[in-house]
């Protein structure tokens, strides 16, 4: 009876071994399907002296792309395509840089005659609805507003085109009449939903209060 009972028990240890041995297996083949693209990328942020980085699955939320989207987007590649790829988005990065700064569109905001606290938006960009906010608490006297207080600032929490900015740390100043509020946005740049940009793009934003 004892003997049975130990031969029991060792089938069943090894069937447990066996078992967890192939789903390691299988969650190692799955987390490592874009490591020689990981890879490559590396090298041609070495050779351009970028930051580029394949987005994660927490940074991948942002987008309208699930995981194995982005996996199946990168494996239709081959690693000469893959660096034709981000040549490409290099290229396309580098102009869009230029059109942000040229191609604002002006402040927007929603401020209330009645109410203390405000929120105004910044759309940054012309091809797209990606915008920055700013929360704040404004006094008027004399029928002119002044900035009271900060409270907080932001962004638009789901990218609706590219580029996409999301600041990664946020400071501001208030001009000397309290007339304006100046934000700095310091932020990593989604170029497209597969590519992120992690080098620092600070953004300065003037808001007017009651503009």
């Amino acid at each position: 009876m004892k003997k049975r009972l130990k031969y029991a028990l060792a089938i069943l240890f090894a069937l447990t071994l066996l078992v967890n041995g192939s789903f390691s297996a299988l969650a190692a083949t799955e987390s490592d399907v874009l490591l020689p693209y990981r890879e490559k990328l590396n090298l041609l942020n070495e050779e351009l002296g970028t930051q580029y980085k394949i987005p994660t699955n927490e940074e991948l939320a942002v987008t309208d792309m699930t995981v194995q989207e982005l996996n199946d987007f990168y494996t239709s590649m081959d690693l000469n395509e893959f660096e034709e790829y981000i040549l490409e988005m290099h290229d396309q990065n580098a102009k869009n840089s230029e059109a942000r700064i040229q191609n604002v569109i002006a402040v927007n905001d929603g401020i209330s005659a009645r109410a203390t606290e405000t929120e105004q938006f910044y759309y940054y960009s012309s091809s797209n609805r990606n915008y920055f906010t700013l929360k704040s608490k404004i006094v008027t006297v004399n029928n002119v507003a002044y900035y009271n207080s900060f409270v907080n600032a932001g962004y638009n929490s789901k990218a609706t085109g590219y580029p996409y900015y999301v600041p990664m740390s946020i400071s501001y100043s208030v001009s000397s009449d309290s007339r304006q509020m100046t934000v700095s946005y310091n932020c990593s740049k989604y170029i497209s939903a597969t590519l992120i940009d992690t080098g620092y793009y600070t953004i300065n934003v003037t808001y007017t209060a009651g503009a």
